[in-house]
Protein backbone atom coordinates (compact mmCIF):
# COMPACT_ATOMS: atom_id res chain seq x y z
CA UNK A 1 0.00 0.00 0.00
CA UNK A 2 2.17 2.89 -1.25
CA UNK A 3 -0.33 5.29 0.52
CA UNK A 4 0.02 3.59 3.81
CA UNK A 5 3.98 3.74 3.92
CA UNK A 6 6.69 4.38 2.37
CA UNK A 7 9.77 1.97 1.45
CA UNK A 8 13.65 2.47 1.30
CA UNK A 9 13.97 1.31 -2.20
CA UNK A 10 11.32 2.56 -4.64
CA UNK A 11 8.14 0.24 -5.01
CA UNK A 12 7.69 -1.64 -8.41
CA UNK A 13 4.54 -1.82 -10.13
CA UNK A 14 3.29 -5.58 -10.47
CA UNK A 15 5.74 -6.90 -7.96
CA UNK A 16 4.54 -8.30 -4.51
CA UNK A 17 5.95 -6.78 -1.29
CA UNK A 18 5.78 -7.68 2.17
CA UNK A 19 6.11 -5.82 5.54
CA UNK A 20 7.02 -7.77 8.45
CA UNK A 21 7.14 -6.58 11.79
CA UNK A 22 10.21 -7.39 13.97
CA UNK A 23 10.65 -6.16 17.34
CA UNK A 24 14.55 -5.46 17.49
CA UNK A 25 15.05 -6.93 20.70
CA UNK A 26 14.95 -10.20 18.56
CA UNK A 27 17.70 -9.44 16.29
CA UNK A 28 21.16 -9.59 17.27
CA UNK A 29 21.68 -7.14 14.33
CA UNK A 30 18.69 -5.72 12.58
CA UNK A 31 20.22 -5.32 9.61
CA UNK A 32 20.32 -9.70 9.88
CA UNK A 33 17.12 -11.25 9.33
CA UNK A 34 16.32 -14.76 8.53
CA UNK A 35 12.81 -16.45 6.88
CA UNK A 36 11.61 -19.63 7.07
CA UNK A 37 11.91 -19.90 3.28
CA UNK A 38 15.32 -19.05 1.01
CA UNK A 39 14.37 -15.35 0.34
CA UNK A 40 16.51 -11.59 -0.29
CA UNK A 41 15.65 -8.74 2.29
CA UNK A 42 15.33 -4.92 2.74
CA UNK A 43 15.31 -4.19 6.05
CA UNK A 44 14.87 -1.16 7.71
CA UNK A 45 16.95 0.65 10.32
CA UNK A 46 13.55 0.34 12.73
CA UNK A 47 13.64 -3.35 11.93
CA UNK A 48 11.25 -4.01 9.91
CA UNK A 49 11.59 -6.02 6.47
CA UNK A 50 10.23 -4.25 4.31
CA UNK A 51 10.95 -6.11 0.95
CA UNK A 52 11.32 -9.42 0.14
CA UNK A 53 12.13 -11.49 -2.90
CA UNK A 54 12.29 -14.59 -4.06
CA UNK A 55 15.99 -16.11 -4.28
CA UNK A 56 15.09 -20.14 -4.22
CA UNK A 57 18.11 -22.18 -2.62
CA UNK A 58 18.80 -25.33 -5.02
CA UNK A 59 18.54 -28.45 -2.29
CA UNK A 60 20.55 -30.83 -3.04
CA UNK A 61 19.24 -34.55 -2.03
CA UNK A 62 20.85 -37.04 -0.52
CA UNK A 63 21.53 -40.51 -1.73
CA UNK A 64 19.69 -42.65 0.43
CA UNK A 65 20.45 -46.66 0.67
CA UNK A 66 16.60 -47.12 1.98
CA UNK A 67 13.84 -46.40 -0.92
CA UNK A 68 10.48 -46.25 0.87
CA UNK A 69 7.04 -45.41 -1.25
CA UNK A 70 3.42 -45.58 -0.54
CA UNK A 71 1.49 -47.48 -3.13
CA UNK A 72 -2.21 -48.74 -3.17
CA UNK A 73 -2.53 -48.28 0.20
CA UNK A 74 0.44 -50.09 1.49
CA UNK A 75 4.20 -49.29 2.58
CA UNK A 76 6.75 -50.56 -0.04
CA UNK A 77 10.29 -50.02 1.24
CA UNK A 78 12.67 -51.75 -1.27
CA UNK A 79 9.94 -52.32 -3.38
CA UNK A 80 9.13 -55.06 -1.18
CA UNK A 81 5.46 -54.88 1.05
CA UNK A 82 6.29 -54.13 4.80
CA UNK A 83 3.72 -54.46 7.42
CA UNK A 84 5.14 -52.87 10.66
CA UNK A 85 5.91 -54.47 13.80
CA UNK A 86 7.02 -51.72 16.23
CA UNK A 87 8.06 -51.05 19.47
CA UNK A 88 7.98 -47.17 20.49
CA UNK A 89 10.49 -45.97 22.46
CA UNK A 90 13.04 -48.50 22.85
CA UNK A 91 16.09 -48.57 24.92
CA UNK A 92 17.01 -50.61 27.63
CA UNK A 93 17.24 -48.27 30.90
CA UNK A 94 13.97 -47.02 32.14
CA UNK A 95 15.59 -44.50 34.41
CA UNK A 96 17.31 -43.23 31.64
CA UNK A 97 13.95 -42.40 29.72
CA UNK A 98 12.53 -41.07 32.63
CA UNK A 99 15.27 -38.45 32.65
CA UNK A 100 15.47 -37.82 29.36
CA UNK A 101 19.11 -39.15 29.02
CA UNK A 102 18.64 -41.03 26.01
CA UNK A 103 21.76 -40.98 24.13
CA UNK A 104 24.55 -41.72 26.02
CA UNK A 105 27.09 -44.39 25.27
CA UNK A 106 26.42 -46.93 28.17
CA UNK A 107 22.41 -46.77 26.65
CA UNK A 108 23.65 -47.47 23.07
CA UNK A 109 25.64 -50.08 24.01
CA UNK A 110 22.88 -51.40 26.49
CA UNK A 111 20.44 -51.45 23.26
CA UNK A 112 22.29 -54.57 21.59
CA UNK A 113 20.91 -57.33 23.98
CA UNK A 114 17.63 -55.54 23.48
CA UNK A 115 17.69 -55.06 19.48
CA UNK A 116 19.01 -58.93 19.11
CA UNK A 117 15.52 -60.10 21.70
CA UNK A 118 13.11 -57.94 19.88
CA UNK A 119 14.34 -59.21 16.06
CA UNK A 120 13.80 -62.89 17.33
CA UNK A 121 10.58 -61.80 18.94
CA UNK A 122 8.95 -60.79 15.68
CA UNK A 123 9.35 -57.29 16.24
CA UNK A 124 10.69 -55.24 12.94
CA UNK A 125 10.80 -51.57 14.00
CA UNK A 126 11.98 -49.13 16.25
CA UNK A 127 11.61 -45.75 17.73
CA UNK A 128 13.65 -43.60 19.96
CA UNK A 129 13.29 -39.75 21.13
CA UNK A 130 16.97 -39.41 21.52
CA UNK A 131 17.46 -39.56 18.25
CA UNK A 132 15.95 -35.50 18.35
CA UNK A 133 18.85 -34.49 20.08
CA UNK A 134 20.61 -34.06 17.21
CA UNK A 135 24.14 -33.78 15.43
CA UNK A 136 25.02 -33.00 18.73
CA UNK A 137 24.83 -36.44 19.42
CA UNK A 138 25.95 -37.57 16.50
CA UNK A 139 28.47 -40.00 17.59
CA UNK A 140 25.94 -42.24 19.68
CA UNK A 141 23.09 -41.94 17.73
CA UNK A 142 25.10 -43.06 14.64
CA UNK A 143 25.89 -46.34 17.40
CA UNK A 144 22.45 -46.37 17.81
CA UNK A 145 21.54 -46.85 13.87
CA UNK A 146 24.32 -49.18 13.60
CA UNK A 147 23.10 -51.16 15.54
CA UNK A 148 19.28 -51.29 13.81
CA UNK A 149 21.42 -51.50 10.58
CA UNK A 150 22.89 -54.80 12.17
CA UNK A 151 19.57 -56.31 13.49
CA UNK A 152 17.69 -55.55 10.10
CA UNK A 153 14.91 -52.89 12.36
CA UNK A 154 13.57 -50.13 10.44
CA UNK A 155 14.08 -46.76 12.28
CA UNK A 156 11.99 -44.30 12.66
CA UNK A 157 13.79 -41.26 13.21
CA UNK A 158 12.97 -38.53 15.46
CA UNK A 159 14.25 -34.96 14.30
CA UNK A 160 14.89 -31.83 16.56
CA UNK A 161 14.43 -28.45 15.26
CA UNK A 162 11.12 -29.38 13.48
CA UNK A 163 8.97 -27.82 15.80
CA UNK A 164 10.50 -24.10 15.31
CA UNK A 165 10.79 -24.83 11.48
CA UNK A 166 14.32 -24.69 11.56
CA UNK A 167 15.02 -26.05 8.12
CA UNK A 168 19.13 -25.94 8.36
CA UNK A 169 19.05 -27.93 11.76
CA UNK A 170 16.57 -30.57 10.06
CA UNK A 171 18.54 -30.83 6.81
CA UNK A 172 21.78 -31.41 8.66
CA UNK A 173 19.94 -33.89 10.41
CA UNK A 174 18.95 -35.21 7.52
CA UNK A 175 22.45 -35.53 5.96
CA UNK A 176 24.37 -36.62 9.31
CA UNK A 177 22.05 -39.59 9.53
CA UNK A 178 20.58 -40.09 6.47
CA UNK A 179 23.35 -43.10 4.94
CA UNK A 180 21.68 -45.49 7.53
CA UNK A 181 19.81 -47.87 5.70
CA UNK A 182 17.45 -48.61 8.60
CA UNK A 183 15.58 -45.07 8.15
CA UNK A 184 12.45 -45.46 6.87
CA UNK A 185 10.75 -42.42 7.82
CA UNK A 186 12.03 -38.77 9.48
CA UNK A 187 9.56 -37.56 12.25
CA UNK A 188 8.46 -34.11 13.16
CA UNK A 189 7.07 -33.16 15.95
CA UNK A 190 5.73 -35.44 18.53
CA UNK A 191 1.75 -35.01 19.06
CA UNK A 192 2.01 -31.62 16.98
CA UNK A 193 -1.99 -31.21 16.82
CA UNK A 194 -1.80 -30.77 20.37
CA UNK A 195 0.99 -28.37 20.34
CA UNK A 196 -0.99 -26.06 18.42
CA UNK A 197 1.10 -27.53 15.13
CA UNK A 198 -0.72 -26.50 12.25
CA UNK A 199 -0.83 -28.87 9.26
CA UNK A 200 0.25 -26.12 7.32
CA UNK A 201 3.25 -25.88 9.20
CA UNK A 202 3.70 -29.98 8.70
CA UNK A 203 3.12 -29.36 4.92
CA UNK A 204 5.80 -26.73 4.82
CA UNK A 205 8.19 -28.84 6.97
CA UNK A 206 7.28 -32.28 4.85
CA UNK A 207 7.68 -30.62 1.55
CA UNK A 208 11.28 -29.54 2.67
CA UNK A 209 12.66 -32.30 4.17
CA UNK A 210 11.43 -34.28 0.89
CA UNK A 211 13.41 -32.25 -1.08
CA UNK A 212 16.27 -32.94 0.92
CA UNK A 213 15.26 -36.58 1.14
CA UNK A 214 12.86 -37.90 -1.90
CA UNK A 215 13.20 -41.27 -0.91
CA UNK A 216 11.91 -41.41 2.33
CA UNK A 217 9.05 -40.99 4.24
CA UNK A 218 7.62 -37.89 6.67
CA UNK A 219 5.52 -38.88 9.40
CA UNK A 220 3.95 -37.29 12.56
CA UNK A 221 2.38 -38.72 15.74
CA UNK A 222 -1.22 -37.03 15.72
CA UNK A 223 -4.51 -36.96 17.39
CA UNK A 224 -6.71 -35.46 14.59
CA UNK A 225 -5.69 -37.46 11.76
CA UNK A 226 -8.10 -35.77 9.36
CA UNK A 227 -6.62 -32.58 9.41
CA UNK A 228 -3.07 -33.71 8.25
CA UNK A 229 -4.01 -36.38 5.55
CA UNK A 230 -2.40 -34.27 3.19
CA UNK A 231 0.34 -32.53 5.19
CA UNK A 232 2.62 -35.73 6.06
CA UNK A 233 2.94 -39.17 4.54
CA UNK A 234 3.01 -41.37 7.45
CA UNK A 235 0.14 -40.76 9.98
CA UNK A 236 0.73 -42.06 13.53
CA UNK A 237 -1.95 -41.84 15.37
CA UNK A 238 -1.95 -42.61 19.70
CA UNK A 239 -5.64 -43.14 20.56
CA UNK A 240 -4.50 -44.07 24.59
CA UNK A 241 -5.32 -45.53 26.39
CA UNK A 242 -7.79 -48.02 26.70
CA UNK A 243 -9.94 -46.86 29.80
CA UNK A 244 -10.62 -43.74 27.66
CA UNK A 245 -10.67 -45.55 24.26
CA UNK A 246 -11.72 -49.16 24.81
CA UNK A 247 -11.60 -51.65 22.24
CA UNK A 248 -15.03 -51.23 21.20
CA UNK A 249 -14.70 -47.40 20.18
CA UNK A 250 -10.96 -48.24 18.86
CA UNK A 251 -13.00 -50.49 16.25
CA UNK A 252 -14.63 -47.47 15.41
CA UNK A 253 -11.53 -45.09 15.73
CA UNK A 254 -9.51 -47.24 13.04
CA UNK A 255 -12.21 -46.93 10.73
CA UNK A 256 -12.58 -43.67 10.90
CA UNK A 257 -8.82 -43.32 10.03
CA UNK A 258 -9.17 -45.77 6.70
CA UNK A 259 -12.28 -43.79 5.96
CA UNK A 260 -10.39 -40.47 5.74
CA UNK A 261 -6.71 -41.91 4.21
CA UNK A 262 -9.18 -43.11 1.40
CA UNK A 263 -11.08 -40.02 1.32
CA UNK A 264 -7.18 -37.79 1.10
CA UNK A 265 -6.01 -40.60 -1.32
CA UNK A 266 -6.65 -38.48 -4.72
CA UNK A 267 -4.49 -35.82 -3.22
CA UNK A 268 -1.30 -37.39 -1.74
CA UNK A 269 -0.33 -41.22 -0.87
CA UNK A 270 -0.79 -41.56 2.91
CA UNK A 271 -0.69 -44.42 5.47
CA UNK A 272 -1.67 -45.02 8.59
CA UNK A 273 -0.03 -46.98 11.47
CA UNK A 274 -1.24 -46.41 14.93
CA UNK A 275 0.76 -46.28 18.12
CA UNK A 276 -0.95 -48.55 20.75
CA UNK A 277 -0.73 -48.96 24.40
CA UNK A 278 1.60 -51.42 25.56
CA UNK A 279 2.11 -49.56 29.03
CA UNK A 280 0.67 -49.48 32.44
CA UNK A 281 -1.54 -46.60 32.33
CA UNK A 282 -1.81 -43.95 35.53
CA UNK A 283 -3.52 -41.32 35.20
CA UNK A 284 -0.89 -38.52 35.72
CA UNK A 285 -3.61 -35.42 36.46
CA UNK A 286 -5.78 -37.95 38.79
CA UNK A 287 -4.00 -38.40 42.16
CA UNK A 288 -7.25 -39.92 43.19
CA UNK A 289 -6.86 -42.74 40.51
CA UNK A 290 -3.08 -42.87 39.84
CA UNK A 291 -3.01 -46.51 41.56
CA UNK A 292 -5.92 -47.60 39.34
CA UNK A 293 -4.04 -48.48 36.01
CA UNK A 294 -3.21 -51.26 34.84
CA UNK A 295 -1.26 -53.02 32.20
CA UNK A 296 -3.67 -54.27 28.81
CA UNK A 297 -4.32 -58.11 28.71
CA UNK A 298 -3.06 -59.92 25.96
CA UNK A 299 -6.63 -60.35 24.75
CA UNK A 300 -7.02 -56.83 24.39
CA UNK A 301 -3.89 -56.00 22.80
CA UNK A 302 -4.35 -58.94 20.14
CA UNK A 303 -7.75 -57.37 19.65
CA UNK A 304 -6.94 -54.42 18.52
CA UNK A 305 -3.91 -55.49 16.77
CA UNK A 306 -6.29 -57.19 14.17
CA UNK A 307 -8.79 -54.25 14.24
CA UNK A 308 -5.70 -52.14 13.16
CA UNK A 309 -5.32 -54.60 10.13
CA UNK A 310 -9.10 -54.59 9.70
CA UNK A 311 -9.47 -51.22 8.91
CA UNK A 312 -6.15 -51.52 6.62
CA UNK A 313 -3.86 -50.15 8.35
CA UNK A 314 -0.24 -51.33 7.56
CA UNK A 315 1.27 -52.04 11.01
CA UNK A 316 1.07 -51.40 14.91
CA UNK A 317 3.47 -49.89 17.01
CA UNK A 318 3.44 -50.33 20.91
CA UNK A 319 4.47 -47.93 23.21
CA UNK A 320 6.71 -49.48 25.20
CA UNK A 321 6.26 -46.74 28.30
CA UNK A 322 4.05 -44.15 29.62
CA UNK A 323 5.87 -41.25 31.88
CA UNK A 324 7.08 -42.06 34.82
CA UNK A 325 4.56 -44.68 35.48
CA UNK A 326 6.32 -47.75 34.17
CA UNK A 327 8.45 -49.16 31.57
CA UNK A 328 7.18 -52.43 29.15
CA UNK A 329 10.14 -54.71 30.51
CA UNK A 330 9.04 -54.22 34.28
CA UNK A 331 6.01 -56.53 33.72
CA UNK A 332 7.86 -59.87 32.66
CA UNK A 333 4.68 -61.49 31.80
CA UNK A 334 3.53 -58.76 30.36
CA UNK A 335 6.53 -58.47 28.14
CA UNK A 336 6.57 -62.03 27.22
CA UNK A 337 3.21 -61.71 25.91
CA UNK A 338 3.95 -58.73 23.88
CA UNK A 339 6.42 -60.83 21.97
CA UNK A 340 4.25 -63.82 21.85
CA UNK A 341 1.91 -61.55 20.13
CA UNK A 342 4.86 -60.04 17.78
CA UNK A 343 5.44 -63.20 16.71
CA UNK A 344 2.51 -63.95 15.72
CA UNK A 345 1.85 -60.80 13.87
CA UNK A 346 4.86 -61.10 12.01
CA UNK A 347 4.01 -64.24 11.04
CA UNK A 348 0.80 -63.54 9.79
CA UNK A 349 1.95 -60.40 7.56
CA UNK A 350 1.80 -62.03 4.38
CA UNK A 351 -2.18 -62.48 4.76
CA UNK A 352 -1.94 -59.17 6.00
CA UNK A 353 -0.58 -57.74 3.19
CA UNK A 354 -2.45 -59.92 0.77
CA UNK A 355 -5.13 -58.82 -1.20
CA UNK A 356 -8.72 -58.28 0.54
CA UNK A 357 -11.70 -59.85 -0.69
CA UNK A 358 -15.48 -61.08 0.04
CA UNK A 359 -15.33 -64.93 1.52
CA UNK A 360 -18.17 -67.32 0.24
CA UNK A 361 -19.36 -67.27 3.50
CA UNK A 362 -22.19 -65.77 5.57
CA UNK A 363 -21.53 -64.56 9.29
CA UNK A 364 -24.23 -63.43 11.35
CA UNK A 365 -24.46 -62.33 15.14
CA UNK A 366 -26.70 -63.60 16.93
CA UNK A 367 -26.02 -61.76 20.40
CA UNK A 368 -28.40 -58.34 20.64
CA UNK A 369 -25.89 -56.37 20.99
CA UNK A 370 -23.72 -57.43 17.88
CA UNK A 371 -20.80 -55.69 16.86
CA UNK A 372 -18.08 -58.49 15.86
CA UNK A 373 -16.24 -56.69 12.98
CA UNK A 374 -14.66 -59.18 10.16
CA UNK A 375 -12.25 -59.18 7.54
CA UNK A 376 -10.79 -61.27 4.63
CA UNK A 377 -7.56 -61.70 2.88
CA UNK A 378 -6.68 -64.43 -0.17
CA UNK A 379 -3.31 -65.54 -0.06
CA UNK A 380 -2.18 -68.59 -1.72
CA UNK A 381 -5.43 -69.91 -3.22
CA UNK A 382 -7.10 -69.75 0.68
CA UNK A 383 -9.34 -67.04 2.23
CA UNK A 384 -8.11 -66.34 5.42
CA UNK A 385 -11.57 -64.54 7.55
CA UNK A 386 -10.99 -62.95 10.97
CA UNK A 387 -13.34 -62.43 13.25
CA UNK A 388 -12.96 -59.85 16.53
CA UNK A 389 -15.22 -58.75 19.15
CA UNK A 390 -14.20 -55.34 20.83
CA UNK A 391 -16.37 -55.63 23.15
CA UNK A 392 -16.18 -56.75 27.08
CA UNK A 393 -19.69 -59.45 26.27
CA UNK A 394 -19.18 -63.04 24.76
CA UNK A 395 -20.76 -62.95 21.66
CA UNK A 396 -22.56 -65.85 19.54
CA UNK A 397 -22.51 -66.02 15.59
CA UNK A 398 -22.78 -68.26 12.65
CA UNK A 399 -21.12 -69.03 9.60
CA UNK A 400 -22.67 -70.33 6.47
CA UNK A 401 -20.25 -71.50 3.66
CA UNK A 402 -21.35 -71.77 0.25
CA UNK A 403 -21.26 -74.58 -2.01
CA UNK A 404 -17.70 -74.23 -3.45
CA UNK A 405 -16.18 -74.16 0.03
CA UNK A 406 -14.60 -77.76 1.23
CA UNK A 407 -13.96 -76.76 4.47
CA UNK A 408 -13.24 -74.60 7.24
CA UNK A 409 -9.85 -74.85 9.81
CA UNK A 410 -10.26 -72.80 13.13
CA UNK A 411 -6.43 -71.93 13.59
CA UNK A 412 -7.25 -70.89 17.63
CA UNK A 413 -8.51 -74.35 18.43
CA UNK A 414 -6.47 -76.02 15.54
CA UNK A 415 -10.31 -77.56 14.66
CA UNK A 416 -11.14 -78.35 11.11
CA UNK A 417 -14.89 -78.15 9.85
CA UNK A 418 -15.88 -80.05 6.81
CA UNK A 419 -18.71 -78.70 5.11
CA UNK A 420 -20.13 -82.24 3.91
CA UNK A 421 -20.66 -82.33 7.71
CA UNK A 422 -21.33 -78.85 8.54
CA UNK A 423 -23.69 -77.07 6.73
CA UNK A 424 -23.52 -74.42 9.65
CA UNK A 425 -20.70 -73.26 12.13
CA UNK A 426 -21.94 -72.09 14.90
CA UNK A 427 -19.83 -70.37 17.60
CA UNK A 428 -18.95 -68.04 20.57
CA UNK A 429 -16.08 -65.33 20.70
CA UNK A 430 -15.07 -64.81 23.90
CA UNK A 431 -14.79 -60.75 24.47
CA UNK A 432 -11.87 -59.28 22.92
CA UNK A 433 -11.36 -62.75 21.16
CA UNK A 434 -10.26 -62.97 17.83
CA UNK A 435 -10.75 -65.84 15.68
CA UNK A 436 -9.28 -67.01 12.52
CA UNK A 437 -10.67 -69.28 10.17
CA UNK A 438 -8.61 -70.40 6.66
CA UNK A 439 -11.04 -71.44 4.27
CA UNK A 440 -10.40 -73.91 1.64
CA UNK A 441 -12.16 -74.08 -1.79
Amino acid sequence: DKDYWQADPPLVSGKWYWRIAIASSALVNPQQATYSKPRSFVVSKDAEIIDAVDSPRDVIPIKSPTTVKIKDDRIFINNKPTFLIGLYAVMENRDDLINGSYMTEKNVASCEPLFKELTESGFNTVQNYGTASGVSKAKEINAYLDLADKYGFHVLMQLGGVEGMHKDIVEQQIRTFGHHRSIIAWLMVDEGDMKGWSPVKAKIMRDFMKQVDPSRLVGMVVRACSNYVNAVDLLLPDPYTLRSTPAQQYSLYTRELARQNITAKALEPTTVVPILQAFKFEDEFDKANRDKGRVPSLDEERCISYLSAAAGNQGVLFYAYHSSATYLKQYPKHWANMKKLADELRKRTPIFLAEGVAPACKIKCLTKSKGIVQFARRYKNSDYLFIINPGTKAKEFTITPTSTVKSLKLFEKNKTFSITTHKKIHDIIRPFGVMTYKITY
